[in-house]
């Protein structure tokens, strides 16, 4: 059976095709001793996928070798600007003529692909695209016209670029490469080189870079400082501890989750629209100057205070896993989604907070204030009555699962210490606040034990027939409660 490649392209290489050029009057293929791109594969009678854009006036010439016998046959032209599913009765595949643009592409899963590619012999190449496939080198020193690369999704340790080259787009990501000289590609405007082994990149010289990735890497620190042009970056995943983008004035969309940073400073980025630096340590952030910002995700950090009275421009609110003990919203009339579960926003905090939320005319808002993972930790009070508070102003009161959270319905006070918060729902009742070891006990009111357990966590959930109230026992203490 064909393995038909599953083909999700980046959203960079939605340009990788511009235009069309209308066919020519000529009929005869390319020569065979013309230009041509030679490729080794690692399998014959596989499905691959090429697409191509021949040079001004070449656009009826270009055709693959299919069958490996070294002339053109019915069948085997490629049209220019079409993407075609092809195979290759033999591992070694040619593909023939005059070609401003090249995309082949293997297997996206890894199975099969291209293990070389010579393209020395196609001189008016602008662009290539060899995205997914087995390469695991690639030269392309002597492709001087190219201003488009994307090799990711490879097995590459090293690039081969050429010298004198005008690259305004580089995507390398998904490979083995360690070390990267971008030093002469000053008309660098995309680079994209997440997920390899950098511990290192120097963009000095990219001035006119305008959007950068280099998450899933192991970069402790960089220099942004002459990125003046930078509008989006992503740094996710990586080992940084600083980060510095005091020079990019620019900048609309930054993503530097799962790092270690303890501060960032954006008084600089009054355009950012786009936030997000979720797990990491920060302890506070000033967003005062950052009045364009529409998406803000900080959770997993170590925030006791959050204030958005500048962001009145913000649609979505992440800062769950925090500190936080309340939250005003009442200067974010466009806010539609707040996640704010596993902080320590208690009962009088959070009716304030559901008093700030703005009402929501069209449609339904979403709202996540408690976290129902069973490994998971809850300081948050949201009551029945601050749900249905939250439900008259049309939003939909969500757990962290993405179920219905009808609120809690039961607090157990400990003198001294926090809150154990019960609450049922469709034969689940779920526990929190509580510490690792504590006896629990579920009994039915007529005395019958129906769970003996200890804690293995701060939180547990407990299945338990439906319509009946329970007495619910934690250490000392004992509530009632009712499964609906």
């Amino acid at each position: 059976m064909k393995r038909k490649p599953l083909f999700s392209a980046l959203v960079i290489l939605s340009g990788f095709f511009g235009s069309v050029h209308p066919a020519s009057a000529q009929k005869v293929p390319a020569p065979v001793d013309g230009e041509r791109i030679i490729m080794e594969l690692s399998e014959a009678d596989v499905e691959c996928t090429i697409k191509i854009e021949a040079e001004d006036g070449y656009a009826n010439d270009i055709w693959a070798d299919l069958n490996g016998n070294g002339k053109y046959d019915s069948g085997e032209r490629l049209d220019s600007g079409e993407f075609r599913d092809v195979e290759f009765r033999q591992t070694k595949a040619i593909v023939y003529g005059k070609m401003a643009k090249f995309l082949f592409r293997g297997s996206s899963a890894g199975d099969y692909g291209a293990t070389f590619i010579d393209i020395s012999n196609c001189t008016g190449l602008t662009a290539f695209d060899c995205f997914a496939n087995l390469l695991t080198e690639l030269d392309l020193s002597k492709a001087n016209g190219l201003t488009f690369v994307n090799c990711g999704k490879n097995q590459l340790t090293k690039l081969d670029l050429p010298a004198n080259a005008d690259i305004e787009t580089l995507n390398c990501s998904k490979n083995k490469i360690t070390s990267l000289n971008l030093s002469t590609y000053t008309k660098l405007k995309e680079l994209y080189v997440g997920d390899n082994g950098l511990t290192a990149l120097d963009l000095s010289a990219n001035t006119l870079l305008e959007e950068l990735v280099y998450s899933n890497n192991e970069v402790t620190t960089i220099n942004l400082s002459a990125n003046t042009n930078l509008k989006s970056l992503y740094c996710i995943n990586n080992k940084m501890t600083g980060l510095d983008v005091a020079a990019n004035k620019e900048l609309k969309i930054l993503h530097c989750n799962n790092n270690q940073l303890t501060a960032l400073n954006l008084s600089a980025n009054t355009k950012l629209t786009t936030l997000s630096f979720f797990n990491n340590e920060l302890t506070n952030i000033d967003l005062s100057d950052n009045t364009a910002l529409e998406w803000l995700f900080c959770n997993g950090n170590k925030l006791t205070k959050l204030d958005v009275s500048a962001n009145a421009n913000l649609i979505a609110l992440q800062c769950s896993n925090n500190q936080l003990t309340a939250l005003d919203l009442s200067k974010t009339p466009k806010l539609t989604t707040l996640n704010c579960y596993s902080n320590r926003i208690k009962d009088t905090a959070m009716r304030a907070l559901i008093e700030s939320l703005p009402t929501i005319t069209e449609g339904e808002g979403r709202f996540v204030p408690y976290n129902d993972d069973e490994g998971g930790e809850e300081e948050n009070v949201c009551t029945t009555e601050h749900v249905e508070m939250a439900k008259a102003k049309n939003w939909k009161v969500l757990t962290s699962w993405g179920e219905p959270f009808p609120g809690i319905t039961a607090l157990i006070s400990i003198e001294g210490e926090s809150e154990y918060s019960v609450y049922a729902q469709d034969g689940i009742l779920y526990l929190s606040g509580m510490e690792q070891g504590l006896p629990v006990q579920v009994y039915t009111v007529g005395g019958s034990m129906m769970y003996s357990s200890v804690a293995s966590g701060s939180a547990m959930e407990i299945q338990l027939p439906r319509g009946a109230a329970y007495v619910v026992r934690i250490g000392s203490h004992a509530i009632k409660t009712a499964m609906p």
